[in-house]
């Protein structure tokens, strides 16, 4: 108890005193002191919560709770201080049970709700016909019956009695099972040669393909620009060459835009004269028209 005395002592204005009678030069002396230690105001709002602004809880500062504390130790007495402290601690944690059991129901019920919502989409997408149902068996069928598609047995006895491919006799047997004529067998074997080409004639050819005389007679015939040993010699050569063959190249295009200058100036040209040759037939024209009259009239006259 001494201990909390001495803790309060620092803090004696906040202790009552008592009152004296009050005279003119005491309440004017009484004013003066006042002004003097009157407390400057806080400069920021006040704030219940958080270390802001100069302030702990309910914006008081760390003295001014101990001067609480030990008072309120004083006045109620260590075990009336601590009832007090567990009734709010209850309090506070009913309040908090409070708040976790509306959060955890309104939770619930946004999930409930949105579970919902899946359910009757997904009944909707159930309900909802499917795309690949006129593929099953029985659409088609449905379907195809309008056509007049022969059944199944008929589509068998046709396969049968397709044409069979030639044996290597030559003997050809058609879809009604005639013998096919020397002339038609002459006739199918000139297209398939016109076709195809000659059978020995293709023959050589892929043989020399295979030997490779064919690559052979292309080299030959179109040889290569420039050898390794050239190019060893001189590495630069192909560059240049491309070079003078894309300055040509820009040449050419000049000369062609030169050309198709020269064109336009001429069409140009013609236009105007054309349009001259306009002007000066409407002008005769108009001429005409009031000549015509005058005309007219002096023969009359």
């Amino acid at each position: 108890m001494a201990l909390l005395l001495e803790m309060v002592q620092p803090f004696s204005p906040l202790v009552a005193h008592p009152t004296a009678v009050s005279s003119p030069s005491r309440s004017c002396h009484a004013a003066r002191h006042h002004a003097r230690h009157t407390p400057l105001p806080r400069g920021g709002a006040p704030q219940m919560f958080g270390p802001g602004g100069g302030g702990g809880f309910l914006n008081l500062g760390t003295p001014e709770v101990i001067v609480i504390g030990a008072v309120a130790w004083a006045l109620l007495g260590p075990k009336e201080l601590y009832r007090l402290a567990r009734q709010a601690g209850e309090f506070l944690g009913e309040w908090q049970q409070l708040g976790m059991q509306a959060r955890d129901s309104f939770k619930e019920a946004l999930e409930t709700e949105m579970r919902g919502d899946e359910s009757k989409a997904k009944e909707g997408e159930a309900e909802r016909p499917s795309p690949f149902a006129k593929f099953t068996p029985d659409a088609i069928r449905e379907n195809v019956a309008p056509m007049g598609v022969p059944p199944l047995a008929n589509y068998a006895e046709a396969k049968r009695k397709e044409q069979k491919l030639p044996d290597f006799d030559g003997e050809w047997m058609g879809d009604l099972g005639r013998e096919v004529s020397a002339e038609e067998k002459a006739d199918l074997y000139r297209k398939a040669v016109a076709e195809m080409g000659d059978p020995e004639t293709n023959r050589k050819t892929f043989a020399e393909q295979i030997s490779g005389e064919r690559n052979a007679a292309v080299l030959e015939e179109y040889p290569r620009e420039l050898s390794f040993e050239e190019w060893k010699a001189d590495p630069l050569k192909p560059e240049e060459d491309l070079l003078r063959t894309q300055i040509e190249e820009a040449e050419n295009r000049i000369a062609m835009l030169r050309a198709e200058a020269k064109v336009l100036a001429l069409r140009r040209k013609q236009q105007q004269a054309n349009a001259e040759r306009a002007q000066k037939l409407e002008e005769e024209a108009a001429l005409e028209s009031v000549e015509k009259p005058a005309r007219m009239e002096s023969g009359n006259n």
